[in-house]
Order: structure tokens, then C-alpha cells, then sequence
């Protein structure tokens, strides 16, 4: 999310099939409207963690569900809201990562 814009319920939904790392791209199929269903450039960031994250891959989801591999997890605000009380951060919500893209000013490849 903090490198793609993505909403969280569309990089839950990623599949492999939608991952061009050679293009340096990925296409979200989804979205909450038709502007949603879109390209998304893929900052090196980005492509290295898909890299791994494929390598891995046993499922068509790129983030699979625990208790079920053939579906994709359900949410991670749970696991998102420990995370953050365990390491006694800053809190924030999750879905606020996907605005920190602009500022970065989104630089592919960077």
C-alpha cells in the first residue's frame, strides 16, 4: 500500500496472473469504481517485495488466507492494530498508507 496507492481490500485480492514484473506494473481488476480497475506503476520497492513474495507463492493469491491458501486473507487490520501496540508506535490506520504515495511524489524506480 505505502508504495502503490493501493487500497487495502485491492492488495488483499492480488493475484500472480496481475503481477508483470517485467513491465514493472501490476493491474488492479478490482476497485470500488471503474477508475479503481487500473495499471499500477511499481516503484523498486515495490517489485522486490512482489519478487519475493512470488518466489514464495503456493496459492493464486499473492496474500493468502491462513486457513484457507486458495482464498485471499481476509483483512489485516487485526494483525495491523497488534503490530502497531506491540512496537509502541504511532498509531495510524492502515488505509492511510495509501495517501503517504503522493509524498513520496510516487517515484517509479526509486
Amino acid at each position: 500500500m505505502l508504495e502503490t496507492e493501493m487500497r487495502p481490500e485491492e492488495v488483499y485480492r492480488m493475484r500472480s496472473e496481475n503481477v508483470n514484473l517485467a513491465g514493472g506494473f501490476l493491474f488492479n481488476p478490482f476497485g470500488k469504481t471503474k477508475a479503481a480497475r487500473r495499471r499500477v506503476p511499481l516503484t523498486t520497492t515495490a517489485r522486490s517485495v512482489l519478487t519475493r513474495r512470488m518466489a514464495e507463492l503456493e496459492a493464486p493469491f499473492l496474500f493468502p488466507g491462513d486457513t484457507d491458501a486458495l482464498r485471499p486473507v481476509p483483512k489485516v487490520n487485526n494483525a495491523h492494530d497488534r503490530a502497531v501496540k506491540v512496537s509502541k508506535g504511532a498509531k495510524f490506520r492502515l488505509y492511510d498508507l495509501r495517501h503517504t504515495w503522493g509524498d513520496t511524489g510516487g517515484r517509479v524506480g526509486h
